[in-house]
């Protein structure tokens, strides 16, 4: 037996961004409890999907809820679930628990059957929580969802005195679902970032210090080691901006489409990491990028920090604004993880954080990557695109035909080509 109850919601509180377009599904009204589920919304929002569920009465804290009782063979207890229905995927239940971390929580993923529900691992989202709802913000490349139509609903269960008894003298138990019957229909759309806009001109050597953000970046881009750097990002569900050299570019052109489809930014480092490139250079280097991703910089980083006025004016009359950096690791010179780690990590409000994955070994600075990204985290910074930083926008293409927003990784050289310095 279901029980369910509705209490007067502000639809506000569910507005999702203008790229989702999605509806919102309502409960039908029965009884309360502290998982009675009143609305569910769930919108595309750039590579992110984005579900906001609300609840009748205050939500318990995330570490009173439990995975679905399917994930670990349980009698059904305290959860609540996002229900997602799409070819790529099938039926799938994403059911947050436990303890959240630096504004992230696990997320509980069970396979639905013809026969029976199984688990399946986890996989990280961003969460917020109000006093009666809570928004789950979650990759699109993290949940292996691809464009077309998307199902989706919402589900629950608690423990409560208006509940009905469980079998075999258990205790009584509240099921809720949100729409009652069926699911709500959506899309997603096959979305890339094309460019940016709102960054500026001019040269930057610090971001505005009215947030806790911080950016970082990394130069001489694409080699083997700027995978492992974004494994590191996705693991830890942050970004980054990767400053890349337009002739290494096509030997790499699937893994940067990757990088932008989970939500990373590329900015041109000129040609050949010449100091002082001319506008044809820089000109060259844009359209490499373009061409093997879709996307246009909007930032430029000068080889060597080194900006005569002839390379800023070019850079601009391009669209882009010159990045400099206000943290420099010197992680070109191998002193070790420790070094970059405690240069790294000495960032504040608005702080361009300067590390490499190509030029060299760069093995060093893959080691020390998650211990920079806990130290902001642990201090409450948020890590940002330089787009983001600087308080610009990107700008979004539909990709139709047989345009796809990025290919599995094609084969690369082996070795990064070696660079003097920053």
């Amino acid at each position: 037996m279901r029980r369910t109850a509705l209490a007067t919601v502000a639809l506000a509180a569910l507005a999702l961004p203008a790229a989702a377009g999605a509806a919102t599904a309502h409960d039908p009204p029965d009884s309360p409890g502290p998982l009675d589920l009143v609305a569910v919304k769930v919108g595309q929002d750039d590579a992110s999907l984005v579900a906001r569920i609300a609840v009748s009465s205050p939500l318990p804290r995330t570490a009173e809820l439990r995975l679905h009782p399917a994930f670990e063979k349980r009698k059904a207890e305290r959860y609540l679930c996002l229900n997602l229905a799409a070819h790529s995927i099938g039926r799938r239940l994403y059911c947050p628990a436990g303890h959240a971390h630096h504004g992230r929580i696990d997320v509980g993923v069970s396979v639905v059957g013809k026969r029976a529900i199984r688990g399946k691992g986890s996989i990280r989202a961003r969460i917020e929580r109000s006093k009666r709802g809570v928004v789950l913000r979650l990759g699109l490349a993290r949940l292996g969802i691809e464009p077309g139509r998307l199902g989706y609903s919402a589900s629950s269960s608690w423990y409560g005195p208006a509940c009905v008894p469980g079998h075999r003298r258990g205790p009584a138990v509240c099921v809720d679902r949100a729409p009652a019957r069926g699911a709500v229909k959506t899309r997603v759309h096959p979305l890339r970032r094309t460019g940016c806009r709102g960054v500026g001109h001019g040269t930057v050597h610090r971001g505005p210090i009215t947030h806790r953000w911080v950016a970082l970046t990394f130069d001489d881009g694409p080699s083997p080691y700027t995978d492992d750097i974004l494994r590191i990002l996705d693991h830890h569900d942050v970004h980054a901006t990767f400053f890349q050299i337009g002739e290494q570019v096509p030997a790499y052109a699937a893994l940067d489409r990757k990088i932008l489809a989970h939500g990373n930014e590329i900015g041109n480092h000129s040609w050949h990491h010449a100091m002082g490139p001319g506008k044809a250079d820089l000109r060259r280097t844009s359209d490499v990028i373009e061409h093997a991703t879709g996307f246009r910089p909007c930032t430029f980083r000068p080889p060597g920090g080194y900006l005569p006025a002839a390379t800023a004016s070019a850079a601009s009359a391009l669209g882009m604004v010159s990045v400099v950096w206000d943290v420099d690791t010197r992680d070109w010179t191998t002193p070790g993880s420790s070094s970059i780690l405690h240069v790294a990590r000495s960032g504040g409000r608005g702080s361009i954080v300067l590390m490499h994955d190509g030029g060299g070994n760069r093995s060093q600075t893959v080691s020390a990557l998650p211990a920079i990204i806990e130290s902001y985290e642990s201090r409450g910074y948020e890590l940002k695109t330089m787009t983001q930083l600087l308080g610009g926008r990107y700008t979004l293409e539909e990709v139709h035909g047989r345009q796809r927003v990025w290919t599995p990784p094609a084969h690369r050289p082996e070795r990064p080509v070696p660079r003097p310095g920053p």
